[in-house]
């Protein structure tokens, strides 16, 4: 459980760790994702993953008052949004922390040293563009195109490497420490494309 200081979690927050809680219920326990999410009391958990339905339609009522709300860089916004929808076209995964790079690099190309990316901004963000926190399936991975392509050049690659190294010091990656899939299963998309 957490025990930092306490703070202020928005609806749309208490949503995004309920749906995250359902969704991770045979590998985590409610203690884990109040500690993951900085939750004082895993009972809050119990109690918003109880009120889901209730707690979404909170957040819909006040949907349309956040959806107009104001961004103070709008061509930084459009920018973001162009990007986001390239990348999730490709069936790339995008999460939290790949937009705020991606939004402090465009910040910094366009020379706007008073942009952060802090709680505020990033649940503006996120409203306003209807994004939505899921878990990937088969049927949102689309085909990357050249993929052959993008094989042989591997190959090319790892045949140039290989001489480097002594064939006993070659491993394959299930037999490192390495989690090759930590972060595959979840992604941020449009939630006009792809409903919870």
């Amino acid at each position: 459980m957490y025990k930092g200081k306490r703070k202020y979690i928005e609806i749309w927050q208490k949503v995004e760790i309920a749906e995250f809680y359902i969704q991770h219920q045979n590998e985590m326990s409610m203690r884990d994702v109040a500690a993951k999410f900085h939750v004082n009391s895993f009972s809050s958990i119990s109690e918003w993953v109880n009120k889901l339905d209730e707690l979404k339609k909170s957040v819909k009522s006040d949907k349309k008052l956040k959806l107009e709300s104001f961004t103070q860089f709008p061509e930084l916004e459009k920018e973001l949004v162009h990007w986001f929808t390239a990348i999730r076209e490709q069936g790339i995964q995008v999460l939290r922390s790949t937009i705020e790079e991606k939004a402090k690099s465009l910040a910094a190309e366009m020379g706007l040293a008073r942009f952060g990316c802090g709680d505020k901004w990033w649940q503006g963000f996120r409203t306003r563009n209807n994004l939505s926190f899921r878990k990937i399936n088969a049927s949102s991975i689309k085909p990357i195109e050249k993929e052959a392509e993008l094989v042989r050049q591997y190959l090319d690659d790892l045949a140039s490497l290989l001489p480097q190294f002594v064939p006993s010091n070659i491993y394959n990656f299930d037999e490192t420490r390495f989690d090759w899939d930590v972060k595959s299963k979840f992604t941020y998309d449009s939630r006009e494309l792809n409903e919870f």
